[in-house]
């Protein structure tokens, strides 16, 4: 098969390259690279199963399991008729951005983490002194348990997880129990996009709820109150084989994360920019990175690092499972096909804020509004006072949004545009990485909308939010300075950085240096 491999903005040349294809999932392969094609051999599945199972329990048969994602993904039927799910990394020729490394290391940690938070969130009681605090800390304590066994539900079980040692790649892998569910992308029949539709606004409602029922757990924010992806803020369980600093939470790789919210999204929004130049994509590189420096402190309104799956709410990793004889509302959330791409920061970085697929952008639809700003209690949306267009075209949704789960709502739209650069040129670089037939319609498709995303932030001006007093008084104050934040301009202050914290972008350049061996 031959694709297209572009090289800049206007020069292209073509590349043939062997396809691998497992029941519809299709891996770019050179011919070196043709036995990452086939499937592992049982005896190298059961090596890595250990202790996990009993000795007398073998492995029958490796099924691959069709995914969207770019692990690889296979049931494993073992002969007590049990059955598990293997995860392994990419193959070798997927090549990965540095936010997408490390990424079977990070879901492990994620899980676990997960696991541990909700576990002791679910069996908690929290005393009051007064009788009145009480009952009300006693029903928000119930209602918090009740969300944290839900949660529980959905994340996958995990069995067993390391490296596999038998191989020269030494790969990393991850056993977990069986997942229930299909991805919305791969469900037969096919859930109709239209935001009117009863299904889509069910499954829209779940997605609202889902997120609700994270931001509200008050244990789900950065264990060290730091910012960042969750593989530079909680350490990884699994250790990559690559002897160098793995770049995959950009420049924060082994910090322990950054002290503010603007200082993480900064080296995140560096480690996608230098993606793009290490392939020379023609990008305006100067032009983005000069607005952070105008309006990269609003961040800064972010101060708790709240835990976000950031593609929990995608098609190709939300999956759901159909209730016999619901009707159109018998469709409910069974889990996440991927737990890796997490952060700790704003929950607008979702994508289901800020990375929506028409253009112009339009909010989230109404139905997961009213299950991200639903009671506990509510099971299904309830029928929608307007139509969506109307709603969407004619009201500020940011309004429309709970306080207690969104932080600083007067700098979000600012906000929003700055998520959104950054996954649009995520989708850029990456068909620079992985090029496929389609590869260049998808990139003209997208700096589409990294023009306009562009333009609106340019009508932005540099004293957003006045007056200044008013602003800065939210923000924290910089360290080692004799004067309050109300005395700084907005150019100083997005220009300050606390003591210790290196620019991303060194900081980036500094960790990519291979460590030497003792």
């Amino acid at each position: 098969m031959s694709v297209t491999c572009l090289f800049g903005k206007h020069s292209s040349r073509r590349v043939t390259m062997p396809v691998c294809s497992i029941r519809g999932i299709s891996h770019n392969q050179t011919d070196s690279d043709t036995s990452m094609c086939r499937l592992p051999s049982e005896q190298g599945v059961r090596a890595m199963l250990g202790s996990a199972v009993p000795e007398d329990v073998t492995v029958a048969r490796i099924q691959p399991l069709q995914s969207l994602r770019p692990q690889r993904i296979y049931q494993v039927h073992l002969s007590d008729n049990t059955s598990l799910r293997l995860v392994l990394p990419p193959i070798s020729m997927w090549r990965p951005l540095r936010s997408e490394q490390a990424s079977v290391a990070t879901e492990v940690t994620a899980i676990d983490w997960l696991h541990q938070v909700l576990t002791r969130q679910s069996s908690s009681a929290t005393p009051s002194s007064s009788r009145s605090a009480r009952r009300g800390s006693e029903e928000t304590s119930k209602q918090q348990n009740e969300d944290s066994k839900t949660l529980l539900r959905l994340l996958p079980s995990l069995v067993q997880h390391g490296q596999d040692t038998s191989t020269a790649l030494r790969e990393l892998f991850a056993f977990y129990e069986p997942s229930q569910g299909t991805a919305i992308a791969l469900l037969e029949p096919k859930i109709t996009v239209d935001p009117n539709s009863p299904e889509r606004q069910q499954v829209d409602f779940e997605i609202g709820t889902f997120y609700r029922r994270f931001l509200i757990q008050p244990g789900l924010v950065s264990p060290t109150g730091r910012f960042g992806p969750l593989a530079a803020v909680i350490p990884l369980l699994q250790s990559s084989q690559p002897q160098r600093a793995q770049p995959g939470a950009g420049g924060l790789f082994g910090t322990g994360g950054a002290a503010s919210w603007s200082v993480a999204f900064h080296s995140m929004l560096e480690g996608v920019l230098r993606d793009g130049e290490d392939m020379a994509v023609v990008l305006g590189y100067s032009t983005i990175r000069r607005h952070f420096r105008r309006l990269g402190y609003l961040l800064d309104d972010v101060a708790v690092p709240k835990f976000v799956v950031v593609d929990a709410a995608q098609d190709s990793n939300l999956l759901v499972e159909r209730i016999p004889d619901g009707g159109d509302r018998g469709i409910r959330i069974a889990g996440l096909q991927s737990w890796s791409n997490c952060v700790f920061g704003d929950p607008l970085f979702a994508t289901v804020f800020s990375d929506p697929a028409d253009l112009p952008p339009p909010p989230p639809s109404d139905s997961f509004l009213r299950g991200l700003n639903s009671t506990a209690s509510a099971t299904s949306p309830p029928p929608p006072t307007t139509s969506v267009s109307t709603m969407t075209a004619t009201s500020n949704y940011l309004s429309t949004l709970n306080p207690q789960l969104i932080e600083a709502l007067p700098s979000a739209p600012v906000r929003l545009l700055f998520y959104r650069i950054y996954h649009i040129l995520t989708r850029i670089v990456a068909e620079f990485y992985r090029p496929r037939p389609d590869s260049t319609t998808r990139e003209l498709e997208a700096r589409r909308k990294l023009n306009v995303v562009l333009a609106k932030l340019a009508e932005i001006p540099d004293d957003f939010l006045c007056p200044p007093e008013t602003h800065y008084s939210s923000l924290p104050a910089t360290p080692n300075s004799s004067t309050s934040t109300k005395s700084l301009s907005k150019r100083e202050y997005s220009v300050a950085r606390p003591t210790g914290e290196m620019s991303p972008a060194k900081r980036m350049r500094e960790l990519e240096m291979p460590i030497p061996k003792k």
